[in-house]
């Protein structure tokens, strides 16, 4: 699976996508996160073909001639402004544009269409036929096409076209609710409930306090990241009388087993003698955008949930598809709920996405929640930096040439993050001053992290304010020579063969030890062949049938 909507579900068989679109939500969210020239392609598609017939290749070309592509740059400056000035191109759609009209060459374009045509199809949404006669067309494949020709013409999957269809003409139901006709025929009718400016307020407090837990847990800290019990709860929108549950205690449970799984599974902790502890790939989830990291770890907590049932993984990523769809602020039901999506309503709490109202057998969509399947991923991670990262501290760093390192910031996490691979020294209100020691970067690099790692890290977070825009050119190279120094020497099993009885018995076991690759060193004055253990059987089988000794 990939770190988005696109790239997981292009990791599922397609009969398991096919399934997957006779959700109303799966089928708008996986339009929404499409390229804005395939949503165009679909658009075509559908509305040039009402009956669900075939449409020809050459017509799928929205914004270029009808059988060529552009092939000067003069026609791909026409493109670029009747794209920005079309009726189907909105402001997301322009902003995806190309800046610069040397940007969108001949090349550039053909790569778009082909692109654009290559993931429609492993999407399983449109499906390439084959003219096998005038005015008929073939079966369409289950297999992924190849590139289109002047012969092609496609078709939109069944499933997603008829939820597409509903979903334009605005006849589905609103998430999490009853399936049934005329409770959907009421919804629609009905006034929604207006929603709760404090109560969005209070979620995005919360769901910040439970995703920074998440990643004081990765570090290895202890510092409860929790405020008052108050600032983490939620108002029910339009109901004074009700509101949301505030916690018990003004603590956080350490995170639960299924999440602490997913954090071992993901490879991003590994167990030692004083329990868990950080891997290079989890100093690396580290630097991801915030976007990037819950979709991994949500990803991971569903597949270790539901490992091979296909049903019970529809049922949770359906549960995901909704979510896309709530408004932030206003009370969901889990009445409606399947007993997988309710399995995974835990594990969507300890991520932020949501807040479960037990009492009230109830919960709240967050923002974070919200947006998890926008198709927009920049405007996510922009979102997720202002109501995360912005939360957790602002880091500054300034690096000397003597190794001291200077971190404004008022973070505990952003300083135990620091203190992975450098020694705190001391720490002021808004401020901690830091040392890079060879025992402490080498102690970093013995748990995985890289000498490259680190100086992204130190580059990422350098003070505006300095000049180079870098660290010291002595620091850095410095931790690349303690990197080095680890690889100074190293191991390999091998086995001796010396007391050879002339220099052309050396010369041809040499010789075949180094065609085999089993050769690692050899001395022609003394008469000694070191080879590799694992192949030194291969070489003694060689000396036998060759009567060496």
């Amino acid at each position: 699976g990939g770190d988005n909507l696109v790239g997981e579900l292009l990791s599922w068989p397609g009969k398991v996508v096919k399934q997957a679109y006779q959700s109303p939500f799966a089928v708008h969210a996986v339009f929404r996160a499409l390229p804005p020239i395939a949503r165009q392609y679909v658009l075509r598609v559908l509305f040039c073909t009402p009956d669900g017939s075939s449409i020809p290749a050459n017509t799928l070309h929205v914004t270029w001639p009808a059988h060529a592509l552009p092939t000067t740059t003069s026609d791909c400056e026409k493109i670029l402004n009747n794209n920005r000035n079309g009726a189907l191109n909105n402001a997301a759609d322009n902003a995806s544009l190309p800046s610069a009209t040397a940007a969108l060459r001949p090349a550039t374009c053909r790569a778009m269409h082909e692109n654009a045509l290559e993931l429609l199809q492993k999407l399983r949404i449109l499906e390439q036929q084959e003219q096998t006669a005038r005015g008929s067309a073939s079966s369409s494949k289950e297999v992924p096409s190849p590139p289109s020709t002047p012969d092609s013409e496609y078709i939109i999957s069944e499933p997603f076209r008829e939820q597409l269809l509903d979903i334009l003409s605005n006849r589905t139901r609103r998430p999490f609710s009853a399936s049934t006709k005329e409770t959907q025929q009421q919804q629609q009718q009905a006034e929604p409930e207006p929603v709760n400016v404090d109560a969005v307020a209070r979620l995005e407090k919360y769901s910040k306090v439970r995703w920074e837990r998440v990643l004081h847990f990765l570090v290895g800290t202890d510092d409860d990241p929790t405020a008052a019990p108050g600032d983490t709860t939620a108002t029910t929108p339009g109901a004074a009388e009700s509101a949301a549950p505030k916690s018990s205690t003004s603590t956080t449970p350490p995170p639960s087993e299924d999440l602490v799984k997913a954090l071992l599974s993901a490879g991003l902790l590994e167990p030692c003698d004083e329990g868990l502890r950080i891997t290079h790939v989890g100093f690396q989830f580290l630097l991801k955008d915030t976007y990037a990291q819950t979709w991994v770890l949500l990803m991971r907590v569903v597949r270790n949930t539901f490992p091979s049932n296909t049903a019970f993984r529809l049922g949770a990523m359906d549960l995901l598809f909704q979510l896309a769809f709530c408004v932030v602020g206003r009370m969901y039901a889990t009445s409606t709920l399947s007993p997988p999506q309710v399995r995974l309503m835990n594990a969507l709490d300890e991520l932020g996405l949501i807040m479960i109202d037990q009492r009230r057998h109830a919960f709240y969509v967050t923002r974070v929640g919200a947006c998890l399947m926008s198709s927009e991923r920049n405007a996510v991670s922009a979102h997720a930096e202002r109501h995360f990262s912005a939360e957790l501290g602002e880091l500054h760093l300034i690096v000397e040439t003597n190794f001291r390192v200077y971190a404004y910031t008022t973070s505990s996490f952003q300083v135990a993050l620091l203190s992975l691979f450098m020694v705190i020294r001391y720490r002021l209100p808004n401020l901690a001053v830091g040392h890079l020691t060879k025992g402490s970067a080498r102690a970093a690099m013995a748990n995985g992290i890289t000498a490259k790692q680190i100086i992204h890290f130190l580059d990422t977070h350098v003070h505006p304010m300095v000049t180079s825009g870098a660290i010291p050119s002595c620091v850095s190279d410095e931790l690349r020579l303690w990197e080095a120094e680890q690889d100074r020497v190293g191991f390999t099993p091998a086995v001796i063969i010396d007391d050879l009885a002339s220099d052309a018995a050396f010369a041809r076991i040499r010789k075949h030890a180094t065609e085999c690759g089993a050769l690692l060193w050899a001395h022609a004055r003394r008469r000694v062949v070191v080879v590799k253990s694992e192949r030194a059987d291969q070489v003694k089988r060689f000396m036998l049938d060759q009567e060496i000794h």
